[in-house]
């Protein structure tokens, strides 16, 4: 059985099937993160030039991202070779500027994961300078599915993917986005991940991890850690165990005070830990770049926002 299994991964030429990693990577941040034809990122990673089974090796110029169904299509003689390498010069996701996927969402209010807090039947998990950043609404028709919307950045306050009425889309500025089962991984460099979700169908959404940082707050989420909020000011919140019921608001800060819990049916914490950061920790301050983007939030360049005010 092991060598006609072996012999199945592999073509005429003795090549295996799996593609090496960073060849999969290059392909990936050539074509956007998604289908090269309609931007989906449930992708497949498909041989056109030549086809797998006349390949010798497994060459970046030769493989492009197609999704199942266009791949189906294209296998079955309804999507021509020729409109394929008309989009192959000009990918959808990056003509559009990212990739896309829905969630799956039922009509059953989804529970939140988020580092070691659960949130149930909660309408703004996050909300930073008055901006909710994570939100669940109802449906607009009776019976159908919760809205979840939410914007997570980088480090850099950078967008990295948004997630609008159940769709999530990630930036193709992305180093990385690799989609594996039923995690969506965000990479900004090497090892260095700024988002990771995990989709639990119907009604559960898991940020495994996050390290972002918005309108001067910086927030880091380690699946099983203590979540870690801190202002460039130096003020920190922490907290090792969060579960909330029902809340209108569960995180809310900005640059005069921390809300936790607002309008909560059911509350319960752990861990809590407001105050400076003591000073063998704190960070030297980053002194802001002229076209990097205004740590407010704004979405503007330093130099039009705060820096114009400087």
């Amino acid at each position: 059985m092991a060598n006609g299994s072996s012999k199945l991964n592999r073509n005429k030429f003795g090549l295996v099937r799996k593609i090496p990693s960073s060849i999969r990577r290059q392909v990936r941040q050539r074509d956007g993160f998604g289908c090269i034809n309609c931007g989906s990122a449930f992708y497949q990673y498909d041989h056109f030039n030549p086809d797998y089974q006349f390949a010798r090796s497994h060459e970046v110029e030769g493989i492009w991202l197609l999704c199942p169904g266009c791949h189906a299509r294209k296998t079955s003689g309804h999507l021509s070779l020729e409109t394929l390498l008309s989009k192959f010069s000009s990918p959808e996701c990056k003509r559009s500027g990212f990739s896309w996927g829905p969630f799956d969402v039922s009509g059953q209010h989804p529970k939140i994961e988020l580092g070691p807090a659960l949130l149930s039947e909660t309408e703004t998990l996050f909300r930073i300078n008055k901006q909710d950043l994570f939100s669940i609404l109802k449906s607009e028709v009776l019976g159908g599915p919760f809205r979840i919307n939410a914007l997570f950045t980088d480090s850099r306050s950078q967008p990295v993917l948004r997630i609008v009425e159940n769709e999530w889309q990630s930036s193709c500025d992305n180093w990385d986005v690799e989609v594996i089962g039923p995690r969506i991984i965000v990479r900004q460099g090497p090892g260095n991940i700024a988002l990771a979700i995990r989709s639990e169908p119907p009604s559960k959404l898991v940020i495994e991890r996050l390290h972002m940082h918005f309108g001067g707050f910086s927030i880091i989420v380690r699946e099983k850690q203590p979540i870690e909020i801190t202002s460039t000011h130096g003020q920190q919140l922490i907290f090792s165990e969060f579960n909330a019921v029902g809340c209108a608001t569960a995180i809310e800060v900005d640059k005069s005070r921390v809300r936790i819990g607002v309008g909560c049916r059911g509350l319960s914490f752990s861990g809590f830990k407001v105050g400076p950061i003591p000073n063998f920790l704190q960070r030297r301050p980053i002194v802001p770049v002229r076209n990097s983007p205004c740590s407010c939030g704004s979405g503007m360049r330093f130099k039009k926002c705060h820096g114009r005010i400087a």
